[in-house]
Parts: structure tokens; sequence; C-alpha cells
């Protein structure tokens, strides 16, 4: 597109779902996030194939994953998160929030 790389700032923009129980977190993926990425990336798309394409789990684990993308080179996150309600919006604004403003 006649950008030099070091004009691009890597992102990550991930279809999310989190919750306090990673197993709460993973079947919002299942109703919420997968039928939505299989109507885009196919039907034979399973819950194991979300691993690699969303960040679904609860607070520690996200926070695990971001500092996956950190270290790849991501400068951003965008997270989608699914179901967009009180709860999840909870514990990504005090769990996971609060862990990338502290100074590391």
């Amino acid at each position: 597109m006649g950008r030099a790389i070091d004009q691009i700032e890597p992102a990550h923009y991930a279809y999310s779902s989190i919750a306090s129980i990673s197993e709460t977190a993973w079947k919002y993926a299942e109703e919420y996030i997968l039928p939505e990425r299989r109507r885009v990336l196919g039907p034979a798309l399973s819950l194991k194939d979300l691993e690699e394409l969303c960040l679904v789990g609860n607070p520690d684990e996200w926070i695990a994953t971001i500092e996956g993308y950190i270290k790849a080179g991501a400068k951003h996150i965008i997270a989608k998160i699914v179901p967009l309600d009180q709860e999840s919006l909870k514990l990504y604004g005090e769990k996971v929030v609060p862990y990338f403003r502290e100074e590391r």
C-alpha cells in the first residue's frame, strides 16, 4: 500500500468472551461467537479453532493471552466482547485493564 513497515502499528482484533469462570466464557463463545465466525470462516470451524482466533476465558487467561500478543508485537488490542453485559465489562474494567496500566 506504499507505507513503510515502521509506519504501521501492529494490532490484534478478536471476538472475545470473558467470565469469572473460564467454562462460562467458553459457553458464551459457543453460543455467540462460534455461529458468527462460522458464517464468515466456514461451517467446519470448531470451538477448538476459536482458541487461535478469539480471546476467551477468565481475566487471568485474558491477561496471559494478551501478553502473548504483546510479545508478538501488538501495540493495540481490540476486543469485541460478547455478550456485552455488566459482568463482562466489570471483569474487563477491574481485572484486565488495570493490569496493563501498571508500569512493568
